[in-house]
């Protein structure tokens, strides 16, 4: 295991809000489920002379969760939100764990100011709207629809479902269209097919025909008690992709505040990405 080489750190911007303390819970849940895994608190600050009081309070913070296990460590700089993706591959954090208020929150997190936040860098990110549910992470949902970007989020949540020992949930797209019917099938098989050699625990499932996939997959999440749903940005049109009316957004800031696990739909070859080390 690539795992037990080095050490995996996870990012989690804090900005002293309970909703980024909730963040940084998961990360600590995930960090402490994973194992060799450390969590660095980083806080953007306007100006220099805001520098040793952000850092004396991220160590209160952090002094707050000494007792986890974990390995705590804390970074103030001066910058704004949008830069917090570049620092997080300077750092050679290998996860961004991020925290926001529902669709107020995304739309400040990556709106005009911070849409590098989230499209500009190759790592993966959780998104969390409030503290985790449960001390581990057990039922994790991906859909499938019939895009081909769908069969690396798969490989990635296979990845990290076996090392935390969780259940995949893969939830197929119902289509009254044949031709994608058959391209969601012919996912939906290549999925059953790889989480068998990889002996993945999972479960297959598909919507009802040509209903809203969002509200289908928030529903079957609600129904298993989902932990977590890992989708993919396929990053085809940055703002738009992000900020619209899609099925990111939609997801992202889904109502029954599941945390969301968020992958770049491009091809990587960072040796920090997160879920090369699960393999």
């Amino acid at each position: 295991l690539i795992f037990t080489k080095m050490n995996v750190t996870i990012l989690v911007p804090i900005d002293f809000t309970p909703v980024t303390e909730g963040a940084l819970k998961h990360a600590i849940l995930l960090a402490r489920q994973s194992g060799n895994v450390d969590v660095l608190l980083l806080h953007m600050c306007k100006s220099e002379r805001d520098e040793p009081k952000a850092k004396d309070k991220l160590n209160i913070l952090a002094d707050k969760y000494s007792d986890q296990g974990i390995k705590l460590s804390v970074r103030a700089v001066v910058g704004g939100v949008e830069e917090i993706g570049r620092l997080a591959e300077v750092l050679e954090a290998a996860l961004i764990c991020m925290g926001t208020h529902g669709l107020k929150g995304i739309q400040y997190l990556v709106g005009s100011k911070a849409i590098k936040v989230v499209s500009g860098t190759t790592l993966p990110f959780i998104i969390t709207q409030k503290d985790p549910r449960k001390d581990s992470i057990q039922e994790i949902v991906v859909p499938i629809d019939f895009a081909s970007e769908e069969k690396r989020v798969l490989s990635h949540a296979a990845s990290i479902s076996k090392k935390l020992n969780a259940r995949l949930h893969i939830i197929g797209a119902s289509r009254s269209d044949q031709l994608l019917m058959k391209k969601v099938d012919l996912n939906l098989s290549f999925a059953q097919r790889f989480l068998q050699d990889k002996g993945v625990k999972f479960v297959l499932a598909k919507t009802a025909v040509d209903q809203d996939f969002q509200n289908e997959i928030l529903g079957y999440c609600e129904k298993v008690n989902a932990d977590l749903i890992a989708i993919v940005n396929h990053h085809e049109d940055g703002v738009r992709n992000l900020l619209g009316k899609n099925f990111d957004q939609n997801i992202i800031t889904n109502k029954r505040e599941i945390p969301v696990l968020m992958f770049t739909g491009k091809a990587i070859e960072d040796k920090r990405d997160m879920f090369r080390m699960f393999n």
